[in-house]
């Protein structure tokens, strides 16, 4: 059976590529998802897209002879962006607790904003906050198919001092 080399897991928009050592006279036959076949020794599909995902073999032939087939599950992933849960306003001194909607356990969330400010989970905490916290904080998937980051304003409100009040009535 021929060696097949592959990049078995991708991100959609990225490419496939499928490649095998030469073999002098022969004929590479190779199959896969969505109808897929080719002659070449080596293959590139690009731009990938999920519906690309499955199991693509070849065999050779030659002069009186044909190979085994072998196979490669090639997974291409769906780009993730985390929609994130937040209050976007709150009053200096407050705690903000945003959190991911759609976290998955098996996938790391990277968090930054004003500050210097960075953190790791599906949920975090900022806070307790000050006027120098507010600005855009974003958050990006960090081991998995990304398609950007999601970003968010957090506006923080001064406290308000003490209020004094008195009583101006005539005696």
């Amino acid at each position: 059976a021929p060696l097949i080399t592959s990049s078995d897991t991708i991100c959609a928009g990225d490419t496939i590529w499928l490649t095998t050592p030469a073999v002098s006279s022969a004929i590479y036959n190779w199959s896969g998802p969505n109808g897929f076949t080719s002659s070449q020794q080596n293959n590139f599909i690009t731009p990938a897209d999920t519906t690309d995902s499955g199991m693509y073999s070849l065999y050779l032939t030659g002069v009186n002879c044909t190979s085994a087939s072998s196979n490669v599950n090639i997974v291409v992933l769906e780009p993730i962006v985390p929609m994130v849960s937040w209050s976007d306003t709150v009053c200096e001194g407050a705690t903000v607790s945003p959190y991911i909607l759609n976290a998955d356990s098996n996938l790391t969330y990277i968090w930054n904003g004003p500050q210097n400010f960075n953190a790791t989970g599906s949920q975090i905490t900022i806070g307790p906050a000050t006027t120098n916290m507010a600005g855009n904080y974003s958050v990006i998937v960090g081991n998995a198919c990304a398609s950007g980051s999601s970003i968010f304003n957090l506006v923080v409100l001064p406290a308000l001092g003490a209020i004094n009040a008195s009583v101006n009535s005539p005696l």
